[in-house]
């Protein structure tokens, strides 16, 4: 099953975002758009742990509206402002974004 979401330009496109059906689908999501963001200057992707605050990771403010609007895109719905903040790791924003997502983390 994938979501469809229309794209903000003047042509009533939709989009189609991959289908969640597990935590651990999330959290894969969550790193590949994370590690885009962080890319070095040859573009190479950069892989965060788990467990590390974006901020140690090198996620600034502006990099933090990027990542959210990146997430709010593929996940099909708007992410608060200060999600980043009140989820500040790989693996508790897959657990919010799971539970938005209603998967039970016991389908993995």
């Amino acid at each position: 099953m994938t979501h469809q979401l229309f794209t903000s330009s003047t042509s009533a496109q939709p989009k189609t975002t991959p289908s969640f059906q597990s935590v651990s689908a999330v959290t894969v999501g969550i790193r590949g758009i994370l590690a885009t963001l962080l890319a070095d200057k040859e573009g190479k992707a950069i892989q965060v742990a788990d467990d590390v605050p974006f901020g140690d990771a090198g996620l600034d403010s502006l990099g933090a509206m990027a990542f959210r609007g990146e997430l709010s895109s593929c996940f099909g719905f708007t992410l608060d402002p200060t999600t980043m903040y009140s989820f500040p790791t790989i693996a508790a924003l897959s657990r919010y974004v799971s539970g938005r997502l209603d998967i039970v983390a016991m389908s993995d």
